[in-house]
This record gives structure tokens, C-alpha cells and sequence, in this order.
């Protein structure tokens, strides 16, 4: 039994963070009750900005953007009272990147782009006053991640450039592969199937190799579109099955829906060569039957 509020509070932030990485839905909702029951108890703002940071982390990747935003506006809240400068403790962020980073996604996937994208510019503005690498180098790659989504390939493009460069100078090769799949995903809406395809695989697989999970669904979704527009349906739908089997259990659960649209569109798609395959054979034997009833 931990007895130090302090020691605590970054124990369960420290644990947290490894259950989000890994998209450990059953961890992830463990740690969220205890963030809910310690915020309620700590008395040093600092450790409730981490504590509502990271519920507010679970809430939106579990697709609750609205039971998100209190503990993400808390934390913005808390720390412009405390007026300090950075806040990092076990889980090697600045509170304030996440808290930006996550109100942009949860923004965005609630049909909101424009506050979606003026809290992505929090964020870079957030990480150019922390002024150091790593933050850099998370803020960019996050922000690219963002851009993609809203479709503006040639900002998320540069973000992700310098994202990459700065994570492997920090010698991150989690946050250097998540640029990188970030760079595929850019060369499939880009139309660059072949270097979307190639990239994605190498850089998928160099990121499950850390052990991360998180966001895997969506960039399985990108991987699957280059591979069904390629005209490699059959790898396509596995693609899409293996992202679907992965939603089980991973925590972020957000992107469910385009995965079961894009099955849907697989498997409409396998169907119609077949049903047309299954006619010319009807017709073939009807024309068998009549020369063998003329004979």
C-alpha cells in the first residue's frame, strides 16, 4: 500500500500510461476508477492535472467526447490557476500536450474541424514553449496524425518530417515508427498506394515491436484501403478482419464504425465477380440442357 500522495498519483499515472500505449481496454478502465477516486482526494493541482488528463485520455478513446471534455477542461483549468511552466512527472509528458492532443481528436471525431484545429495549434504552440526535443518531436507527430485525418496532406506531411527526424535524435523508436506510419498513411490518401503499402507494413510492424497497440485499428484501415484501391481485395478484408478482432479489446474503439464500413464495401465488392461468375456457369448448363434436349 502506497501511503505518499505523490508517489502515488504517479504510480497509477505511470501504470496508466502503459495500458494506453498497449490500448489495454480492461487495464485502462481499471486505472480510470482509481484516477475518479484519487482526483477527488489529491490536494496538489499538479497531480489532478495528470489525474484528469488521463481520464480524459480513456474517455475520448473510448469514443465518450463529451464525458471527455470536463476532465480535459479541468486540467487546462488547473494549470493556468497554478501558472507553471511544465508539469512532467512518471509519464514523461507535459500534461498540457496530451490535454491538446486529445481535445483535437475528440474534437474532430465529434464533427467539430474547426475547434479541432485550433486546439492542434494549442498544442505546437504548447510544445515550441516547453522548448524541448522529445515534446517537439510528440507534438509534431500528434499534429500530423490530426491534419491527416481533417485532409491536409501537405501540412501533416511536414509535421511528420520533422516529428520523425526529432524522435530519432531523442532515440524514441516508438514515437520514430508512429511518424512513420503516419507518413504511410499520408502516401495512401495521397494516391501513392505502392510507398503507402510498403511503408505501412515495415512501420506496423516496427511499432507493435514496442509493444504499443494504441491507434492500431485506424492505421490497419489506411493499410487496407491502399491494398483494396491496388486491386489486392482478399488481402484487403483480412486486413480489416485484423483490425475489427484487434477492436475487442483495444481501448480506443473510435474508429469501429469506418471498419465495419470498409468490411462492408469488401465484402460487396468479393461478391459481385462471384455472382457474375455464378451466372455465366447458369448459363453455360442452360445452354448444355437445350442441346442435349434437341439431340
Amino acid at each position: 500500500k502506497v501511503n505518499d500522495e505523490r508517489a502515488l498519483v504517479s504510480m497509477v499515472v505511470a501504470l496508466g500510461r502503459v495500458y494506453i500505449i498497449q490500448a489495454d481496454r480492461a487495464g485502462a478502465l481499471r486505472i480510470a476508477e482509481e484516477d475518479a477516486r484519487l482526483v477527488e482526494q489529491v490536494r496538489d493541482p499538479a497531480l489532478a492535472i495528470q489525474l484528469h488528463t488521463q481520464l480524459g485520455t480513456i474517455h475520448t478513446f473510448r469514443a465518450e467526447y463529451a464525458r471527455a471534455r470536463a476532465p480535459l477542461t479541468q486540467a487546462l483549468t488547473l494549470h493556468a490557476a497554478t501558472e507553471r511552466e511544465s508539469l512532467v512527472f512518471s509519464s514523461g509528458l507535459d500534461p498540457l500536450l496530451i490535454v491538446h492532443a486529445l481535445s483535437s481528436l475528440g474534437l474532430w471525431l465529434a464533427g467539430w474541424p474547426d475547434q479541432s484545429k485550433r486546439q492542434q495549434h494549442h498544442l505546437l504552440a504548447r510544445a515550441e514553449q516547453l522548448a524541448d526535443a522529445f515534446s517537439s518531436a510528440v507534438a509534431d507527430i500528434y499534429a500530423a496524425f490530426l491534419a491527416l485525418l481533417r485532409g491536409d496532406l501537405s501540412e501533416a506531411h511536414q509535421l511528420a518530417d520533422q516529428g520523425i527526424r526529432l524522435a530519432t535524435q531523442h532515440g524514441s523508436s516508438m514515437y520514430s515508427a508512429l511518424g512513420i506510419i503516419v507518413q504511410g498513411c499520408i502516401a495512401v490518401r495521397g494516391a501513392d498506394l505502392e510507398t503507402g503499402i510498403k511503408t505501412l507494413k515495415k512501420a506496423l510492424q516496427d511499432y507493435r515491436a514496442t509493444s504499443a497497440h494504441n491507434l492500431l485499428p485506424v492505421f490497419l484501415s489506411f493499410l487496407a484501403e491502399a491494398l483494396s484501391r491496388s486491386g489486392k481485395s482478399e488481402e484487403a478484408l483480412a486486413t480489416v478482419v485484423e483490425a475489427l478482432r484487434i477492436s475487442e479489446t483495444n481501448l480506443d474503439v473510435f474508429w469501429e464504425a469506418e471498419l465495419y464500413r470498409l468490411k462492408g464495401e469488401l465484402t460487396l465488392a468479393q461478391s459481385r465477380p462471384a455472382s457474375r461468375v455464378e451466372r455465366q456457369d447458369t448459363s453455360q448448363s442452360e445452354r448444355q440442357r437445350a442441346k442435349r434436349t434437341r439431340g
